[in-house]
């Protein structure tokens, strides 16, 4: 209810210089990482991962971010950067990119894995991938980005220096 809340605030504000905040998934749990930034009219998306089942759940062995708010308000994605290539911030890319239908912008070592699982569903000719140089600075939509390296059990993580406007935020690429 409070995401519903939060996405009804930013319609009405939409053209303010209020920086937002969605977290569709990977904030409060383990994996699923899907994190949404919302400036002006438009959004950016950090991560697009999966999640795998425990010893809970029967009858399914992954898990993917719920992102029926992006169609059903209309959300306007300018773009999706990959801060690395775990499971659980790169797998769901192939999955809900189809809904999404954004450039989608990561470093070449992420870049290289994702290529492959986008040849695998055939979407390699329609995904807009972008491979951006590590510690770079580049910008999707109104964000400015800017790639800091860290260390991680994976090559090329990132964690990102973003500026909208006057806002600025810095995103790990895990929240650990």
């Amino acid at each position: 209810m409070r995401k519903i809340r939060m996405i009804r605030n930013y319609l009405k504000n939409k053209n303010s210089s209020d920086l937002y905040f969605l977290p569709l998934g990977g904030s409060g749990e383990i994996g699923m990482n899907f994190n949404m930034y919302g400036y002006k009219d438009s959004w950016l998306i950090i991560d697009c991962g999966v999640s795998f089942k425990d010893s809970k759940v029967i009858g399914a062995d992954v898990f993917m971010p719920n992102i029926d708010v992006i169609q059903e308000y209309n959300l306007n994605i300018c773009g999706m950067f990959i801060t690395h290539a775990h499971e659980d911030h790169i797998g769901g890319v192939h999955h809900l990119w189809p809904k999404i239908r954004c450039p989608v912008y990561t470093t070449p070592f992420s870049g290289y894995l994702l290529k492959q699982r986008l040849i695998d569903a055939g979407l390699q000719d329609k995904v807009n991938l972008n491979i951006v140089k590590k510690e770079s600075k580049f910008e999707i939509g109104p964000f400015n980005l800017e790639l800091i390296n860290i260390s991680h059990s994976i090559l090329e993580s990132n964690s990102v220096l973003m500026t909208a406007g006057k806002n600025k935020i810095f995103h790990t690429g895990d929240w650990k």
